[in-house]
């Protein structure tokens, strides 16, 4: 079992990507839909005036769901790979336990 200075840079591995590439999908994917989201929301008959509160909670929805690409995607780069002499890997309980466990 390893201890929390043992996992301190895969976790650390993990969290900067998923921090940067959250940040940089957010901003790519909010632009995107800043272009098209207003005309969308004014033809579906939302009024001007709640306009701006509606495409708040839109992007915050959408950087949330930008941010869990991210991670799953970092999540899946780690998997498997040697970081600082660690390795994180998904294993059963099966494999962990062993035929002969108690």
């Amino acid at each position: 079992m390893s201890t929390a200075p043992g996992v301190w840079r895969i976790a650390w591995s993990i969290f900067w990507k998923t921090v940067i590439a959250g940040i940089i999908l957010g901003i790519v994917v909010n632009f995107v839909f800043s272009l098209f989201l207003p005309q969308i929301l004014v033809s579906a008959g939302v009024p001007t005036e709640r306009l701006v509160q509606s495409i708040t909670y839109v992007a915050f929805a959408i950087s949330f769901a930008c941010y869990f690409v991210a991670f799953k995607f970092a999540l899946e780069h780690a998997l498997g790979k040697e970081i600082a002499g660690r390795r994180l890997d998904v294993v059963t309980i099966a494999q962990v336990e062993g035929p002969h466990a108690n």
